[in-house]
């Protein structure tokens, strides 16, 4: 029997939501006020719903694609539902919000962190795991561009979510945060580079103000280095200590399935008796006291 999926929110990312949540063979009921939004959701196969209250009570799940600055409410309501809810990152950019919702349904409320579901951050979690480079050492993370489509919140809330999880995916847990630098336009934080952990540890620098768009994530360990370094790449490079400079590196190959797709297809195997999602509550409150410990860091350091 196909699932039937309460989508809250069907703009630029949630129409993307929507087209995994169908080829995922998902009964999909959209809850969008926005008419174009519910007309584009109702040619594509879904039913739609101008709000929350117009809901069906029958739904097996919720995925909330809202503005960040909605999910404390959205969540809010459905957690009368009694039914399990994946919330795209971040959870709030409210800490004492994250903490409440945490506490309330622990074990309903998921994070949709879809880089935890690449391929490639996958792989280089087995190369740490597997100590196939020796034993890790730093984590370099990078995702630079020139702008983002939220208004709500800042880049920073926006971007960091992503390599904090990749950091957390790789090591097991994020380190704990040492010291960040800001970019800022006037009061609003649109960029970081952040120190956290010892060995092993990690750099992110996440900027919403750079105008060449860069990918990276850097394994650094005993005997080389492991390196993604596009967000599409098919492969892992290795390059093992003593390679020629102009030496090519190990290739290693990894899937090029989708991570919103993965992990949407995670959730639903969850609602079918399956493993949960990778992202707890408890995990994505953790998430934003990191990036709150960081964002008083970069104003410290200003």
């Amino acid at each position: 029997m196909a699932l039937r999926i309460g989508l809250i929110g069907c703009g630029r990312w949630g129409a993307n939501i929507l087209r995994d949540l169908l080829s995922l063979n998902c009964r999909v009921t959209v809850a969008d006020p926005d008419p174009v939004a519910s007309a584009k959701a109702t040619q594509a196969g879904a039913k739609a719903v101008a709000s929350l209250q117009d809901l069906p009570d029958n739904l097996d799940g919720f995925v909330v694609a809202v503005p960040t600055s909605l999910h404390f409410e959205v969540v809010s309501q459905l957690l009368g539902y009694n039914r399990p809810i994946f919330c795209e990152k971040p959870l709030t950019a409210d800490l004492e919000q994250a903490r409440i919702l945490a506490a309330k349904a622990p074990e309903q409320i998921f994070v949709m962190d879809k880089w935890r579901y690449h391929p490639g951050v996958e792989a280089l979690r087995q190369i740490v795991a597997q100590a196939t480079l020796g034993q890790v050492q730093l984590i370099r993370t990078r995702r630079v561009q020139w702008g983002h489509p939220h208004r709500d919140v800042d880049g920073v809330w926006i971007l960091a979510p992503h390599d904090l999880s990749i950091v957390a995916h790789i090591l097991g847990a994020i380190p704990p945060p040492r010291a960040a630098f800001g970019e800022f336009v006037g009061e609003q934080l649109q960029g970081i580079t952040a120190f956290l952990g010892t060995t092993p540890g990690a750099v992110i620098e996440v900027s919403a103000r750079q105008p060449v768009a860069n990918r990276l994530v850097s394994v650094a360990c005993e005997t080389g280095v492991a390196v993604l370094d596009e967000s599409l790449a098919d492969h892992i490079k290795l390059y093992r200590n003593g390679l020629p400079k102009h030496h090519a590196p190990e290739i290693l190959p990894i899937s090029t399935e989708m991570p919103l797709w993965l992990e949407l297809r995670q959730f639903c195997q969850f609602l079918q008796g399956g493993a949960p999602p990778l992202t707890t509550a408890a995990d994505a409150v953790h998430s934003i006291e990191v990036i709150t410990i960081l964002r008083q860091l970069a104003r410290e350091a200003r």
